[in-house]
């Protein structure tokens, strides 16, 4: 080998051992941004779980106190000021199971329709049913709560499962719209030149292929449910009230036991965790399988 090409091997040989150098550099620095961001966005959820194990005192002590002793004294008080609490968190459970059920259900055969078949203006459609969730759902407050003094569902559970089918069936459709155009045609087109009926090729071959989708679709429709409080606060009163609703009775202009209200905010917080921890996998591959295109 001549020194030429000695000297432009050396010199390739160095390049290729930036690059690598490089590319270790920005996937370290990426991973140590990711986890500066994730400590920052879970940090607030700490402090209220670690609180609400907390005395009154120590909340308020000044620099914060790190090592305590846990205490469920705050979460006595959640249930002495509210009566109502045990009520609402089976209010919650019930709505947020029946509206997720009867919402992906709905919305997957909407989307369905939409993805299959070719409907005049079928992309208008798609658009209007979107647009749905474009306005705040404060502005749909004072309708729903017309129609529903018309009809007695105020302050019952059908009242709230029906608001929440109402603003989520549109997400639903969209995510499973997206879900079913990843799965290819020619799938159903050859069952179907089989003989076998339109409902046997969905049954059999579409709703398997779509599982992850449907799954990751029913995840983001149940934290959506569960954390609803525009709707649960206004069209409910004591009986079908849920969680989320319950929490500004622990507000009051003269005081606020921030113990008691971390105790309150760590019972609604802490089933979406749980829930998010198991059904964390079932989420990743809804979305890599296309689940949020639209």
């Amino acid at each position: 080998m001549s020194y030429t090409m000695y000297k432009r091997t050396l010199n390739a040989n160095r390049e290729k051992v930036h690059i690598i150098a490089g590319k270790r550099l920005m996937n370290m620095v990426s991973m140590i941004a990711l986890l500066v961001a994730a400590i920052i966005a879970l940090f607030p959820i700490y402090w209220v779980i670690v609180s609400a194990f907390k005395t009154e005192k120590e909340v308020f002590i000044m620099p914060p106190v790190w090592i305590f002793v846990p205490t469920m004294q705050a979460f006595k008080k959640v249930f002495e000021m509210s009566s109502n609490f045990g009520r609402c968190m089976t209010n919650s459970i019930i709505v947020t199971v029946i509206s997720v059920i009867l919402t992906t259900i709905i919305g997957s055969m909407a989307a369905y329709g939409l993805a299959r078949f070719r409907l005049k203006g079928s992309k208008d459609i798609s658009f209007y049913m979107l647009s749905t969730r474009f306005a705040p759902a404060i502005g749909f407050v004072i309708p729903f709560y017309l129609i529903y003094m018309r009809f007695g569902l105020i302050d019952t559970r059908l009242g709230l499962i029906l608001a929440n089918i109402t603003i989520n069936l549109s997400f639903t459709v969209w995510m499973m719209k997206g879900v079913f155009e990843e799965i290819p045609v020619a799938l159903e087109e050859a069952a179907l030149i089989d003989g076998m009926p339109r409902f046997g090729v969905i049954r059999t071959i579409t709703l398997p292929l779509a599982r992850p989708g449907i799954v990751a679709t029913a995840i983001f429709s149940t934290i959506m449910c569960w954390n609803e409080f525009v709707f649960a606060f206004t069209l409910t009163q004591f009986n079908a009230r849920t969680l989320p609703a319950e929490m500004p009775r622990f507000l009051s202009a003269n005081n606020i036991q921030w113990d008691v209200l971390s105790a309150a905010g760590t019972l609604v917080i802490v089933p979406m965790l749980i829930f998010a921890f198991f059904v964390q996998r079932y989420l990743i591959r809804g979305l890599t399988l296309g689940a949020v295109k639209g």
